[in-house]
């Protein structure tokens, strides 16, 4: 055993020792290669290439900002890194890139925070090396994630000091902790486990679908008999699932591509109703909740919809600008997403950038639905468009373009 065990570890380090020789990664500026596209506004992408030219990870900026950090420089822009691992070109790596940066300055002007939109997305297809598990998820083996986080921080952060980052889907506390570790004066939310966004944006998604359900029912007596349809039950999904629970909701459906989540919670909370991914969205229910990837909400979904409210913490949760008309057209409340989800940008700000009150800040995105929702019944109007105008005016007066 001992021998083997040798052997194992010997093995390992060679694997280790030879992706390190035959991986050269350098710094790239990738704004070309997104110009042509239709999502593209000015954006800025600080990108990270192998020894091949192939893009493996982009720091997208849609705006930048000025804010004294805590630290006592300069924050400029923020928003997650995204290892998604069934991303497979590296044109859709680009387009989620500008349209979630395009969603972080919406989400900090929300905030009324001068701190522009960015997200940072690894090109999973471009990064050989990768396992299969039981369930067809692809991962990467730890060494090949480090030697990308030094180099993110080595080669591509120092053109973007002021940029502030945080685990996102697909990553963790480990993986900023290391950008952290090879980057000690950067930015860096979440690098421990009392950073961590997830619960700050559980409480935002509260507040958010208590402010919608109120908005439609013009009151609001519990959680007992509201039904509700979660689709992605990772960190923030399930802890939203771990809220309604204990607040005493019992009609609770939930999907994930994952099933040892949908295990997990289920051994937590007891009876849960499980149903695919694909199929959720159709259930009879008073709130969906999209909380896992973006675009479910769609010319085919839409029209497929069984519930009366659709708040989540998924980012871009429409595919394309009509589908917020198209939400209207059926009487269906949306919360947009960038001003439900705001949360994780609030714990963002409190512990790394502006230091101010978390729970005075959650308070803002109760607010802004609030009038969201009025001005939308008032002119009769999509959230979406009311909501985006919003944005739009702050981001005019918080933010600038990028250099």
């Amino acid at each position: 055993m001992r021998q083997f065990t040798v052997r194992s570890r010997v093995i390992l380090e060679a694997l280790r020792s030879d992706h390190r020789e035959r991986t050269m990664y350098r710094y790239k500026d990738l704004t070309p290669f997104c110009k042509h596209l239709p999502d593209y506004d000015c954006h800025k992408v600080y990108g990270l290439v192998d020894d091949r030219g192939r893009p493996i990870l982009g720091i997208f900026v849609h705006r930048v900002g000025k804010i004294k950090a805590l630290n006592g420089s300069i924050a400029t822009c923020g928003g997650g890194i995204r290892w998604w691992w069934e991303y497979a070109t590296d044109m859709e790596v680009f387009t989620v890139g500008l349209r979630t940066s395009t969603a972080m300055s919406q989400k900090s002007a929300g905030l009324k925070v001068s701190l522009g939109g960015a997200k940072t997305i690894i090109f999973p297809h471009n990064i050989p090396g990768w396992v299969t598990d039981q369930h067809g998820v692809r991962t990467w083996p730890w060494h090949i994630r480090e030697a990308i986080w030094r180099a993110m921080a080595e080669e591509v952060m120092p053109h973007i000091p002021g940029y502030v980052t945080a685990e996102d889907v697909g990553t963790q506390v480990k993986d900023v902790a290391c950008i952290k570790q090879y980057a000690p004066w950067a930015h860096v939310a979440g690098s421990t486990e009392q950073t961590d966004s997830s619960p700050t944006t559980v409480d935002g998604m509260m507040i958010a679908l208590e402010t919608t359900l109120y908005a439609y029912c013009n009151m609001f007596l519990g959680w007992s008999d509201i039904r509700v349809a979660v689709q992605g039950v990772g960190n923030v999904g399930g802890g939203i699932v771990g809220h309604l629970r204990k607040g005493g909701a019992h009609d609770l459906a939930i999907s994930d591509f994952n099933p040892k989540r949908l295990e997990t919670l289920c051994e937590k909370y007891g009876s849960l109703h499980i149903v695919p991914t694909d199929r959720i969205h159709r259930e009879p229910v008073d709130v969906f909740m999209p909380c896992g990837l973006g675009g479910t909400l769609n010319t085919q979904t839409i029209p497929e919809l069984n519930a009366l409210m659709v708040v989540g913490c998924a980012n871009n949760q429409l595919a394309e600008f009509e589908d917020g008309m198209r939400m209207h057209e059926r009487g269906i409340l949306w919360a947009p997403d960038y001003i439900a989800n705001a949360g994780g940008m609030v714990m963002v700000n409190a512990s790394t950038v502006t230091g101010g009150s978390i729970p005075e800040m959650l308070k803002i995105i109760g607010e802004n639905l609030e009038e969201i929702f009025a001005d939308s019944k008032k002119y009769n109007l999509p959230t979406s468009r009311i909501a985006d105008e919003l944005a739009a005016g702050r981001i005019k007066k918080f933010m600038s373009l990028p250099q």
